[in-house]
């Protein structure tokens, strides 16, 4: 019987299955078989379809952003909309590339600075029973005194007592109570 891995029979007699040779693309568009490459050239042999439309919409976001740019810096000039040169998508691309797309430091400089991280002994931990927190200085559980006066109950509700206070005596009427 033939299974879903390209005809290669399946069952007993320790027969081992053929691997299924890669499809050819189904209907991709040009730009997308164009990401696929580059994704292949960078060594990623498989993607899922998900990974091709999200970098097509980063790869068509990051053109229109540059070209609009470019449409600006030709219309700053003179220009007529639609006539972009060459200058000024130069432009727009080393305004735009400013460091968004730096290399990454190499592995070996990665791996110096993680070898004396971890070259750091660990906290002894002490031995007790209960919730281990760190030390009060480090918490955010100390109390907060600003709180109240942010939030308007502490001086200005004492403020409001004192002035509803005045305005009592002065029509002749008894303090009121407010505790």
């Amino acid at each position: 019987m033939a299974a879903a891995n390209g005809g290669a029979p399946t069952g007993g007699g320790g027969a081992t299955a053929t691997p299924v040779p890669p499809q050819p693309p189904r209907d991709l568009p040009a730009d997308a078989l164009a990401v696929r490459a580059v994704l292949r050239s960078m060594g990623a042999e498989e993607a899922e379809p998900r990974v091709l439309a999200m970098l097509l919409d980063f790869v068509y976001t990051y053109s229109a952003d540059v070209l609009q740019d470019a449409e600006a810096y030709a219309a700053s000039a003179g220009r007529p909309p639609g006539s972009v040169q060459l200058g000024e998508l130069a432009l727009a691309l080393a305004a735009r590339g400013g460091g968004a797309f730096a290399a990454p430091p190499p592995q070996e400089a990665l791996q110096r600075i993680a070898d004396e991280v971890n070259a750091i002994d660990l906290p002894e931990f002490p031995l007790r029973h209960g919730l281990r927190l760190p030390p009060n200085d480090d918490c955010l559980v100390m109390p907060n005194w600003e709180l109240g006066l942010a939030a308007g109950s502490g001086a200005q509700r004492q403020q409001g007592q004192q002035q509803q206070q005045q305005q009592g005596q002065q029509r002749g009427a008894a303090p009121m109570d407010t505790s």
